[in-house]
């Protein structure tokens, strides 16, 4: 039986030295209430399944020594990670953003920032070329576009218009615009709803180009200029709600 208390206090002065040890190298992995709060958590738990091992277990002092080597390793490692956990997201999010640039991503979380913190803002990865395209929700349907701020208006090919259910046949091609081929015909319509992630605007001015006179419907000034803020830099565009 004293063997058995030994091995469980055994493990709780390695699982001791082993937070100091974490102090000392990375001295503000613990700095906030919650954080303090989530160690005394992980060292009961720990602390109370090592216990119950060592006391259901009789051998060596050789072989005790080790299991307390382990636990105290796995302290130390969920630690580590846990204070480095901005980093490694915000390596995540550039992975994906290289991936998946067209795919909206929320912000990476930051030191500090609660978790809705993030929501409302969006990043977009720049593809090859430099430009930015987003992936975006209209009415339901899925929609790709080219963000362009030099464009006035949201503008729509006549093959997204289809697959958002308009008929290019029955609208009214009254609007003189300017494209990359040069001047065409477009028709006004609104948006019920525009959603790229965690924005969206409703009712949402947009244009349908004439029949093969925009081969990428385009994200403009209509709505942008509805949401909080945009910027671009480094190959990333944000945009806030």
């Amino acid at each position: 039986m004293l063997n058995r208390l030994g091995l469980a206090a055994t493990i709780l002065m390695v699982l001791t030295g082993g937070v100091f040890l974490l102090f000392q190298v990375f001295p503000g992995a613990l700095s906030s209430q919650n954080e303090q709060i989530r160690l005394v958590q992980g060292l009961l738990v720990l602390s109370l399944t090592g216990g119950a091992i060592a006391l259901g277990w009789s051998g060596s002092a050789g072989l005790a020594i080790k299991q307390a080597l382990v636990w105290s390793g796995a302290l130390i490692a969920l630690l580590t990670v846990y204070s480095y956990r901005y980093e490694f997201a915000a390596m995540g999010y550039r992975v994906a953003g290289v991936t998946l640039p067209t795919v909206p991503l929320p912000a990476a979380p930051q030191p500090g920032a609660s978790a809705p913190s993030s929501h409302g803002v969006v990043h977009l990865s720049a593809v090859q070329g430099g430009h930015f395209l987003a992936d975006a929700s209209v009415n339901g349907t899925h929609v790709r576009f080219l963000v362009d701020t030099g464009a006035s208006i949201v503008a729509l090919s006549a093959f997204d218009a289809r697959r958002l259910g308009l008929d290019p046949q029955e609208l009214d091609y009254n609007i003189t615009v300017s494209t990359a081929n040069g001047q065409t015909r477009a028709a006004s319509v609104s948006l019920d709803e525009l959603r790229i992630g965690s924005i969206s605007r409703s009712q949402v001015p947009a244009l349908v180009v004439s029949e093969g006179a925009l081969e990428q419907s385009l994200l403009g000034m209509t709505f942008l200029n509805l949401i909080g803020s945009f910027e671009m830099g480094d190959g990333v565009l944000i945009l806030r709600d």
